[in-house]
C-alpha cells in the first residue's frame, strides 16, 4: 500500500515500510513515529494533517487521516465511481433496449427498478419523437442521463 508517491516514495508490504525502496522494519517506524508524534502541539499536528491530506489524498495509506478529517477515503471514492459508472451503463442500456424495442416493433416491456423503466420509456419516446425533434437525435449520453434522473 502506498502512502506517499513521488520523489519521497513510501510504501508497505505490512512487515516492513520501504523509503525509496530502502525497507525499515515496521516496528521502528512506529517507534520513530509515535516519539515525534509525542513533540508536536495540537496546533503543529492539525497544520501537519491538512498538508498532508492535501499532498497525499488518494493514496490508501491516507484513508485513516482522510477520514479523521471528514473527507471519503480512496477506498470508498473508488467504490462510489465504480457502482456510478454501472449504473449509468445500466441505465443507458435499458434507454437503448426501449429505443430498440420500439424502431423494431416489439412489445413494450417491464422492468421492476423504476429508473430502468423511466430509462426504457424515455428511449422508446425518443425512436418516435426523434425524427421530427432533432435535439433529440443529437442528445449526448451525459443529456439523457440527465433527463432520466430528474
Amino acid at each position: 500500500m502506498a502512502f506517499m508517491r513521488g520523489k519521497n516514495y513510501v510504501w508497505t508490504d505490512g512487515r516492513s515500510t520501504y523509503f525509496n525502496n530502502n525497507p525499515i522494519k515496521n516496528s521502528v517506524l512506529e517507534e520513530f513515529v509515535v516519539m515525534k508524534y509525542a513533540q508536536l502541539s495540537n496546533t503543529q499536528i492539525k497544520k501537519i494533517e491538512k498538508r498532508t491530506i492535501s499532498k497525499h489524498y488518494g493514496n490508501f495509506g491516507c484513508d485513516e487521516l482522510a477520514k479523521k478529517n471528514g473527507k471519503k477515503p480512496m477506498s470508498e471514492l473508488l467504490k462510489d465511481i465504480f457502482n456510478s459508472s454501472l449504473s449509468d451503463k445500466n441505465i443507458l442500456k435499458h434507454y437503448n433496449m426501449g429505443w430498440n424495442d420500439c424502431a423494431n416493433n416489439k412489445k413494450e416491456r417491464k422492468f421492476k427498478d423504476k429508473l430502468f423503466q423511466n430509462a426504457y420509456y424515455i428511449g422508446w419516446n425518443d425512436y418516435i419523437v426523434g425524427d421530427d425533434v432533432k435535439s433529440v437525435d443529437n442528445q449526448t449520453e451525459e443529456q439523457i442521463l440527465k433527463r432520466i434522473k430528474k
